[in-house]
């Protein structure tokens, strides 16, 4: 993969609009029940295809080794979804190889990450102190935020011409921050789903997984077409 930005999606434009006219990032957390909505719309015409990939994912997803380029290859298959109506299994292999790469840093980041938070809060557990409760609130919302950093990801890394796990974890950050009401509103769906689908294991088997990417990549997309609409003169403050 190329190392050239300079023609990728302008989300850092978009950022620097937003700073420029406020307003429009408040609009912008008003677009969660429609991301919601069309989530679950295409979760359920493309059901079947959909079922047959979330059982897999969660059965490639137990070796450690597997987990990364299985999430990369289903975030991946589900944006080809959302962009041409359908996907191809006949593009898995090539997306294998193409995303192995990547999706093994960002596995490695991952891995580091929640071992440090979940480790921390687990050593921590029975100490006791208001400071031990302040790092145990820091380290809740530092896992709260890369949850959230984790979860849109992948969207913006497929949105790259030229992606890079660098760039897609800064911009998914700068996602996060800078559209709150979005993007952590997004995650908590995420959360909540994941919670009910854990205590219906049928769901965490057939569905989890899709409702989580599908969601992702619609909140990315209606920002970035908020971002067409900036740049198109459309958008007023």
């Amino acid at each position: 993969m190329g190392e050239n930005e300079t023609v990728d999606t302008g989300y850092d434009e978009f950022c620097i609009a937003l700073d420029a006219h406020p307003a429009l990032g408040y609009l912008a957390n008003m677009n969660l029940w429609n991301v919601l909505v069309r989530t679950m719309r295409t979760w359920w015409q493309a059901l079947s295809s959909l079922v047959l990939l979330n059982t897999a994912w969660m059965l490639l997803r137990f070796p450690l080794v597997t987990a990364p380029i299985a999430t990369a290859v289903f975030a991946a298959l589900i944006h080809e979804l959302v962009s041409e109506g359908d996907f191809n299994y006949a593009t898995i292999w090539p997306l294998v190889q193409r995303l192995w790469s990547a999706s093994l840093r960002w596995g490695a980041v991952n891995f580091v990450v929640w071992g440090i938070l979940i480790g921390n809060l687990l050593l921590s557990a029975q100490a006791e102190g208001a400071i031990w409760w302040v790092l145990r609130s820091v380290w809740v919302i530092m896992a709260v935020l890369w949850w959230s950093v984790g979860l849109y990801f992948w969207p913006l890394f497929f949105d790259m011409q030229h992606p890079k796990v660098t760039t897609a974890l800064r911009r998914s950050a700068v996602f996060v921050f800078t559209r709150p009401g979005l993007s952590l509103g997004g995650a908590l769906l995420a959360a909540l789903l994941l919670i009910f689908s854990t205590l219906l294991t049928f769901f965490l088997v057939v569905a989890w997984m899709s409702w989580s990417a599908l969601l992702a990549e619609y909140a990315v997309r209606a920002e970035l077409a908020r971002l067409d609409t900036l740049k198109s003169g459309e958008g007023t403050p």
